[in-house]
């Protein structure tokens, strides 16, 4: 004759087992995932950036490429009060996009290359500034197509955010 809760007794200590591994391949699953994908984003982060800015470049050396080739053209005219002809303003934007998208892609991602991606960030906004009837419908919440294209670069940003910070760290996670 059995005591009725043995059987009990044996479930629950098996079942405390069973958690106590699923815990430990949890938290080995977790840890590793966690070291890789630290690396992989930083890449990624590389990888994306440099094929946007090498596409959106090249397409800017093309005449009629570029979606944005009027607003970049009206920008750098007003920047510029008119000293930079409109085809050179383009072509050197588009030269530096190029160039961006060659350092983020070949890993030759250091603070000056951020930097100018920075400063290109900033002038990407201008236009909101510049040219609000471009931009908004009703000012300042509702956007046009252009004003959501430069909007998006918000997310840019916060993916050179991350590699500025990533630069500084004693040991980065990528070089």
């Amino acid at each position: 004759m059995s005591f009725p809760y043995e059987n009990f007794r044996l479930r629950f200590s098996f079942n405390r087992s069973l958690l106590f591994h699923t815990k430990l391949l949890l938290s080995f699953i977790y840890s590793f995932m966690q070291r890789s994908l630290s690396v992989i984003s930083v890449r990624l982060i590389k990888i994306s950036l440099g094929l946007i800015y090498l596409w959106f470049g090249i397409l800017k050396l093309f005449q009629g490429m570029s979606p944005a080739e009027g607003l970049v053209i009206r920008t750098i005219h007003s920047l510029s009060f008119g000293s930079i002809p409109d085809q050179l303003g383009l072509w050197l934007i588009g030269i530096w996009e190029i160039i961006l998208g060659f350092c983020f892609l070949s890993g030759f991602c250091r603070r000056a290359v951020l930097i100018l991606f920075f400063i290109h960030m900033a002038g990407t906004f201008l236009p909101m500034f510049f040219f609000p009837e471009v931009t908004f419908t009703h000012f300042p919440y509702s956007f046009t197509i252009v004003g959501q294209y430069i909007f998006k670069n918000i997310a840019l940003i916060v993916m050179g955010w991350i590699l500025w910070e990533n630069s500084f760290r004693p040991n980065p996670v990528v070089k």
